[in-house]
């Protein structure tokens, strides 16, 4: 279906159509080669007045699979109207016209350019075709274009014959041959040009024969025309409104040789049809479709003309199918399963994509421990959008089971059917033996460096490399040699700390020796800080996983805040330290490790602090979990027992880390309350 606007229309062209073309590849011409694959078959298309504001719009119930747009000469390319006519699964349609004055004034008064200026085709000339072209490229969907419409009518247009700008057939082609090469020239194969006359039917009037004004095949890629039944001019069936018309085009030099030879009815209005002398819709899709047409563009609601009734868009929705061959207005979902990711012991995320093809699309992923499925997530439908582009869907699952191959798919629903996408499978890794935690390796790396190097120790190993920018250049990418590098979770940019920015990026050990990295920011920074360790994630453990929590505060006694998500949990955190103490004088960066050899910050004036999640003084920073619940090996007892009859104890403590059980026992109505 094709939807088009258009701000104004004489008796001539008050009309609505619909459209049904399928294209073909064009004849060559002094423009750029079409791309490979033609443009989208089309069925039918309404303009409703509803558009005259620029918004895409449809009749209730019917669902256009083609955009249309009347553009003034001069005006900007309507992205803006096609993007969501595409987005709902339909093609672009412009129809430029070149308005000497105002849109429909049909005057020689004004700036717009005459038709003999625009076949001179300077450099004004040149340059909006071309700004055109380009918009049509930058879009990359194809793009059905008209030029200078209904030239062979007087009365309405100023471009047209007997009209003030008294335009020659020989003008009308020179204008449309250097709009269309113009055009092509920039449109990178993308815009396919339609020839549209008004309706001639020999019957007098103001229209003549529009043979003079073929511009020839190789400029030419599909054929309409402009035409409506009225019985106050004898235009009630096909025989008396379209027959000579189609006759004379299917009689053009090599039009039975361009990319669409059907000829597509541009604008018409099929809603007198079935009553008095009229013909009916059915019959008059047949008469269309067996002499060469392909379908019809409805216009409807400007100036009392009517919308169609339910009955006949239901006429013309099976006759267009039946008699025009058309395919169906929309097909199945196309479905792709991708890869799972982010799995764990006990969850995963599974991926896909979803092309609707044009209709309102759902979609779900199955999945079990067998392709009988079982599951689904999410438990109900979700919506995947009316467009014509496949689009990412994912879905997260908990609660599995540690040590099991899953099978899933990926399904999508529309009106046309549903699509199964393929079988794929992850495997949850078991739950690891004790011992298995995060273990550092090496030193700690750290400078001032956007290049940093480490000794890789083993393949698999996991380097967590901090940075931290000041001077509102964040980090924008890394690469480096021995590891395979990514972001882990988001950037941060300072708000409290205005200008400093702070990045993770995880390295994944390939070969061992040195590993480099080289840390991209999106300008030049005032200072750098960089804090990394490489860990042995042990069996079962691929990399950092599930969180990431940001600091980003001012003054003192403020450190990074983190709600556990799961028992035993190990992080890794870098930051900026804004207290100075009185071993400096202005802020700055200090690093230590802690008992899990995770760099942290301490305060420049303090001795190393004791080995916790942070610094009170840290007011910069992004802290990431590397592992939740890591398996632990039984407790083993340190030391002798500690006992005694007093309140105040005191242990000999052998290892950060360790855990001190104190049971303490009162007499005498006097629990204990804290320690």
């Amino acid at each position: 279906m094709v939807t088009f606007r258009k701000a104004w229309k004489s008796r001539a062209a008050l009309l609505v159509a619909c459209v049904l073309a399928v294209l073909g590849p064009a004849m060559a011409h002094a423009g750029v080669a079409h791309a490979a694959s033609p443009p989208p078959a089309t069925n039918l298309g309404i303009w409703t007045s509803a558009e005259d504001s620029g918004s895409y719009s449809t009749v209730s119930g019917q669902s256009p699979d083609v955009a249309n747009y009347y553009l003034d000469w001069g005006s900007s390319y309507p992205q803006s109207f096609f993007s969501p006519a595409q987005s709902a699964g339909a093609s672009a349609f412009l129809e430029i016209e070149p308005w000497i004055g105002s849109q429909g004034s049909n005057t020689c008064s004004g700036s717009g350019p005459t038709m003999t200026t625009i076949g001179a085709n300077g450099s004004a000339i040149q340059s909006y075709a071309k700004s055109i072209g380009s918009a049509i490229a930058s879009a990359g969907k194809p793009v059905i274009v008209t030029f200078a419409h209904e030239f062979n009518v007087s009365g309405q247009y100023p471009w047209a014959q007997g009209d003030c700008e008294g335009t020659t057939p020989a003008q009308w082609v020179s204008a449309w041959d250097a709009v269309r090469n113009d055009i092509d020239s920039t449109a990178n194969g993308l815009a396919y040009f339609m020839w549209v006359p008004n309706v001639f039917n020999g019957a007098g009037g103001t229209v003549i024969d529009p043979t003079p004004y073929w511009p020839g095949a190789s400029n030419v890629d599909m054929v309409g025309v402009d035409g409506y039944p009225q019985s106050q001019y004898g235009e009630t069936t096909f025989a008396n409104t379209f027959a000579q018309t189609f006759s004379i085009i299917q009689g053009l030099s090599g039009e039975s040789t361009i990319a669409q030879p059907k000829i597509f009815v541009a604008e018409t209005n099929f809603s007198p049809l079935g009553s008095g002398s009229y013909e009916s819709i059915p019959n008059m899709m047949s008469d269309i479709c067996s002499n060469g047409g392909d379908g019809t563009l409805q216009w409807v609601g400007y100036s009392g003309l009517p919308n169609l009734t339910s009955a006949q868009w239901t006429a013309l929705d099976t006759a267009q199918a039946n008699d025009c061959n058309s395919p169906p207005l929309h097909s199945a979902p196309a479905v792709t399963t991708s890869a799972a990711s982010g799995v764990t012991g006990t969850a995963a995320t599974l991926n896909g994509t979803v092309n609707p093809e044009g209709a309102a699309t759902t979609y779900q992923f199955q999945y079990g421990t067998s392709t009988g499925y079982g599951s689904v997530a999410p438990a109900s439908p979700a919506g995947a959008g009316s467009g014509s582009s496949a689009v990412g869907e994912s879905a997260v699952l908990s609660g599995l089971s540690p040590g099991t191959t899953y099978d899933y798919r990926l399904v999508a629903t529309n009106a046309a059917g549903t699509t199964n996408g393929s079988n794929q499978t992850f495997t949850t890794p078991a739950t690891p033996p004790p011992g298995n935690a995060f273990t550092p390796v090496g030193g700690l790396m750290q400078g001032t460096s956007l290049t940093q190097s480490v000794t890789a120790h083993a393949v698999g190993d996991v380097i967590l490399l901090h940075v931290t920018t000041q001077g509102s250049a964040p980090p924008i990418g890394i690469s480096g040699g021995g590891a395979t590098w990514k972001q882990i979770g988001s950037t941060l940019r300072g708000s409290a700390n205005s200008g400093f920015s702070a990045v993770v990026y995880e390295g994944t050990v390939t070969a061992t020796g040195t590993a480099t990295a080289t840390v991209t920011t999106s300008g030049t920074p005032s200072a750098v800080r960089i804090a990394g360790q490489e860990y042995n994630p042990g069996s079962g453990q691929t990399g950092v996983l599930v969180a990431q929590a940001n600091l980003d505060v001012t003054g003192t006694g403020t450190g990074p805040s983190i709600t556990p998500t799961g028992s035993n949990e190990l992080y890794s955190f870098y930051g900026f330290d804004t207290g100075t103490g009185t071993a400096g004088s202005t802020p700055g960066y200090t690093y230590e490790l802690d008992s899990n050899g995770n760099p942290y910050v301490s305060d420049p004036a303090s001795p190393p602090q004791p080995p916790v999640f942070g610094d009170p003084n840290v007011a910069f920073g992004i802290a990431v979990l590397m592992q939740t619940a890591p398996a632990q090996s039984a407790f083993t007892p340190v030391g002798g027992l500690m006992q005694g009859t007093s309140l105040t104890q005191s242990v000999t403590a052998h290892a950060v880390g360790d855990v001190i059980l104190l049971h303490v026992t009162t007499q005498g109505s006097a629990p204990p309350i804290g320690i």
